[in-house]
């Protein structure tokens, strides 16, 4: 008897214990997340395109100026005083160049005034802007007067065919050495045979200004 009795307590109290306590305090919910305080700085900007590649550097050269002695010989010993100049072809390594020698020719018994010009082209190769060779042909005119106290005066002219090599160095002062190779149809006003041609050198140096 005892027994059906705690058995019929017990179902009685199982729906108060699933309903729960009301008076007992709801689930603490879950805490908000810690404060976090504005950022100060500013904001990040995207990042910058690479650089483009830089554009092919211009020629800076165009032409040159210059000015040297230069010391020869052909049928008579010469030295004068070399004028020279030229002008850069665009986007190709050769000059157009023009050149005047001023000066004397002599030998043992004689001399005097020489007189040359011609026009040609130069070629070029350089390292860099500091150190070129070059190769140059040129054509021109030349004339000569001997004169001496003991012989008439004799009055010498013609064509002169030269090839020239050398060297080219520095920024725009530029030293130039070269040495050259010519062929001189050389004449005289007394002469009755035709003009022969001759052979002879000459080595020169300059400065020159280039821009």
């Amino acid at each position: 008897m005892h027994r059906l009795l705690w058995l019929g307590l017990l179902l009685a109290a199982a729906p108060a214990a699933a309903a729960g306590d009301p008076e007992a305090p709801p689930p603490a919910s879950p805490p908000p997340p810690p404060f976090q305080p504005p950022s100060l700085s500013p904001p990040s900007e995207p990042a910058p395109p690479p650089p483009s590649p830089p554009p092919a550097a211009a020629d800076v050269d165009h032409a040159f100026l210059g000015a040297g002695p230069a010391l020869g010989v052909a049928h008579f010993l010469t030295a004068a005083l070399v004028l020279e100049g030229g002008v850069k072809l665009p986007d190709l390594p050769l000059w157009v160049r023009a050149a005047a020698a001023l000066g004397s020719s002599f030998d043992f018994e004689g001399g005097g005034p020489l007189r040359r010009g011609g026009i040609g082209v130069e070629g070029r190769a350089c390292s860099s802007r500091a150190a070129c060779g070059f190769l140059d042909f040129e054509v021109g005119y030349q004339t000569e007067v001997w004169e001496s106290s003991e012989w008439p005066t004799e009055h010498h002219h013609g064509a002169v065919v030269a090839g020239r090599a050398g060297f080219d160095v520095g920024g725009s002062v530029r030293f130039r050495a070269a040495l050259e190779i010519f062929r001189y149809r050389h004449a005289t006003d007394s002469m009755t045979s035709s003009p022969e041609w001759e052979g002879g050198g000459s080595i020169s140096i300059g400065l020159a200004y280039q821009f």
